[in-house]
């Protein structure tokens, strides 16, 4: 199954202007993540990101349940590459 995971922006990388990447922490890993689809996102904001790809600009509490959600169904470590509890 593929899933699109909630990531906090930590910092945004403009050096090429057809490549716009950000440092993405998911849950304590942190991932280089394209943002070029999403002009508007800036530092701080979560992003719902799939294949190395931001998808759209979540709010902080939309972000927080979702992870929460795939916590409690195992999703998250397996999408991160850890052992589910």
């Amino acid at each position: 199954m593929c899933l699109a995971v909630p990531g906090k922006v930590i910092s945004i990388d403009q050096t090429d202007p057809e490549m716009k990447m950000a440092k993405v922490n998911f849950s304590g890993i942190i991932k280089d993540i394209c943002v070029q689809w999403l002009p508007e996102v800036k530092e701080g904001d979560y992003v719902l990101a799939h294949v190395g790809m931001a998808l759209n600009i979540l709010d902080e509490k939309d972000a927080k349940e979702t992870l929460e959600l795939l916590r409690e169904m195992g999703e998250l470590d397996a999408e991160m590459g850890r052992d589910a509890w």
